[in-house]
C-alpha cells in the first residue's frame, strides 16, 4: 500500500514529489483508461483494463510506458 505516501499531504498539506510525478504520469493520458491500467497492474487483474465506449484501452506500448514511469517516480 501507499497509503504512507498520502498521509503527510493529508494531514498537513504536505507535498509529495512521488505522488505528484504519478498524478502527471496518469493526467497526460485519459485518465480513466490510466487509472484502470494502473489497478490492473496491482491486482494482477487484466480484466481492470476494459472500459466502455466511447473510451478505449491504453495501447500496449502506453500501458507499459505508465507502469514503467510509475515504478521509477514511486515504486508502483
Amino acid at each position: 500500500s501507499h497509503a504512507h505516501l498520502l498521509k503527510p499531504m493529508v494531514e498537513t498539506g504536505a507535498e509529495n514529489p512521488a505522488i505528484n510525478a504519478l498524478v502527471e504520469a496518469v493526467v497526460v493520458l485519459p485518465v480513466l483508461p490510466a487509472v484502470k491500467a494502473l489497478i490492473a497492474e496491482k491486482r494482477k487483474d487484466a480484466r481492470w483494463n476494459s472500459v466502455r465506449p466511447p473510451l478505449i484501452p491504453l495501447k500496449s506500448d502506453v500501458r507499459k510506458a505508465l507502469l514503467a514511469r510509475c515504478r521509477d517516480v514511486a515504486g508502483f
